[in-house]
């Protein structure tokens, strides 16, 4: 079982659930993470960075559905002070992690990332009509990463990780505890499952 990666108290689930994937599917290891980033809000910065340059090259507008745009709209999605356009992200250049501690990931982006940084071959399996939170209560859990939500929620609202071995990983918790922290958080549907193609 890998170390689970902090959030380093931000918003930043899917992030943290990529480099858990990396690490548990020997892209890096835990100490390359360490020494190249440091923790999850250093990658975080160079990912948005990545794709910040990318949007930039190609004149990105609200109407262009990238990857970064598409998130960004997700993001906005967790109130006034994460509602930034496209347009403004591109002119600024950069995240203000301290008014908008949190950026939320699509499935399409985190798949994108993956294949295109890595040349993982990742797929997506989306729950029938939003499977019961009790898919992840006992172990051994099919290992990927997957989004939660409340049932009225419209879009997935956290994402944790389930590594190879099926072990649950959530907010510096695992298995049983991360189990009922979720529960106790207000979530009861996986919506969908993130799966490295072996």
């Amino acid at each position: 079982m890998i170390h689970e990666i902090k959030q380093d108290g931000l918003g930043i689930c899917g992030f943290t659930s990529i480099i858990q994937l990396l690490i548990d599917n020997k892209v890096m290891t835990q100490s390359e993470f360490e020494k190249n980033y440091g923790n999850t809000t250093a990658y975080a910065e160079e990912r948005l960075d990545i794709q910040i340059a990318h949007d930039s090259a190609i004149s990105s507008s609200s109407k262009v559905a990238t990857a970064l745009n598409q998130s960004l709209k997700f993001t906005g999605e967790f109130g006034p002070k994460f509602d930034i356009s496209i347009e403004k992200l591109l002119q600024t250049k950069e995240w203000d992690w301290m008014k908008s501690p949190g950026f939320a990931l699509t499935a399409e982006s985190i798949a994108d990332y993956l294949t295109r940084k890595y040349g993982l071959k990742v797929s997506f399996k989306l729950q029938d009509f939003d499977s019961d939170i009790s898919l992840l209560k006992d172990k051994p859990h099919d290992p990927g990463i997957y989004g939660i939500k409340r049932l009225e929620a419209k879009h997935i609202q956290h994402w944790v990780y389930v590594d190879n071995a099926g072990n649950l990983m959530t907010w510096g918790l695992q298995n049983q505890s991360a189990y009922v922290k979720m529960i106790s958080s207000g979530f009861d549907c996986v919506s969908t499952r993130i799966l490295v193609n072996q």
